[in-house]
């Protein structure tokens, strides 16, 4: 989501100053929110400022519009569990399947990126 945050905030000015900015702001706004999180302990707010900080620090991701970057990432991730990796036919229907999804959220998420920009 992000990326098309950026990717919006991009088009519409040119520049990357301005997706930069919008990129920040909506992740200013998921560091502070209280709803629609009501964090189970303290462990877990805590582990959610944790990935909103490293966020903030880190380049905008335009990497995950590439739906066989994406495909990598899940696999790297799901590799490492046994009972969550994937096999090679749903490897397969993975990487079939992220276009398309990609194409979707990008098409959903216009009207919410209009609002951060």
């Amino acid at each position: 989501m992000g990326s098309v945050v950026a990717r919006a905030a991009r088009d519409r000015s040119g520049g990357t100053e301005r997706a930069r900015a919008a990129y920040a702001r909506s992740l200013a706004v998921a560091e502070t929110t209280g709803t629609p999180f009501v964090w189970r302990d303290e462990l877990s707010r805590s582990r959610w400022q944790t990935l909103v900080v490293r966020l903030r620090i880190g380049p905008v991701p335009d990497a995950y519009r590439d739906s066989a970057f994406v495909a990598e990432r899940v696999l790297g991730a799901l590799a490492r569990r046994p009972r969550l990796a994937l096999s090679e036919v749903e490897t397969i229907t993975l990487r079939r399947f992220l276009p398309a999804l990609g194409s979707r959220v990008s098409a959903a998420s216009h009207a919410l990126a209009g609002d951060l920009v």
